[in-house]
């Protein structure tokens, strides 16, 4: 599950899992709205269901106003394991660039929960199709605006599910061991470690 919260320390959004009841992994972004995140930072935190920490995410690409207002990007891209499986994590205006969802694959992510107020839905269909990943978006978005979704993408970045009401979750059930096959290529997924260019002096 993923959801965007406007702002709240790390206990604040412990306290928001236990208080929902949630029974699996959930990404919380804090940063969302113009806030300043998790403890003041453009954090995103992983919560497992016993309401402990799996793992942080700090916002790599960080647009000008966010830079205005003192915060500070990451450098990693951290991918944990869950027992839904390898979980990496996106904020935002990550997903406006392909080398954040990119590197994430590259360290194993198999889902990548991306928080992310709002972006061309297209985007999100490029970021899990380019990396044979499942995406998950939560975003603030009306529906009605025909603009980024709240929505689970799948590995050839088709929507499986979506949130089409203001305050509804959208459920998918995936395999995470059944590879999408393409005409021609195959397991394009297991192809792309070794068929990926790479480019040099950046």
């Amino acid at each position: 599950m993923v959801v965007g919260v406007t702002n709240g320390t790390e206990e604040e959004l412990k306290q928001f899992v236990a208080d929902k009841g949630i029974k699996y992994p959930i990404a919380i972004d804090g940063s969302a709205g113009g806030a300043y995140g998790v403890n003041g930072i453009p954090d995103s935190v992983l919560i497992g269901p016993d309401g402990k920490v799996v793992g942080k995410y700090r916002k790599v690409c960080l647009p000008d106003g966010e830079y205005d207002k003192g915060m500070s990007p990451g450098r990693d891209y951290p991918v944990f394991e869950t027992r839904l499986g390898k979980i990496g994590m996106m904020i935002c205006y990550d997903g406006f660039f392909p080398e954040v969802a990119r590197e994430l694959s590259n360290r194993g992510a198999e889902i990548i929960a991306w928080p992310v107020w709002g972006c061309n839905p297209e985007q999100a269909r490029a970021r899990a199709c380019e990396n044979q990943v499942y995406l998950v978006s939560s975003t603030y978005e009306e529906v009605s605006r025909n603009w980024m979704l709240t929505a689970v993408y799948g590995q050839d970045g088709s929507v499986l599910s979506q949130a089409k009401e203001w305050g509804t979750v959208c459920v998918a059930e995936v395999d995470l061991n059944k590879p999408t096959l393409w005409t021609w290529l195959g397991d394009f997924k297991s192809q792309i470690p070794r068929q990926r260019p790479i480019a040099h002096g950046d």
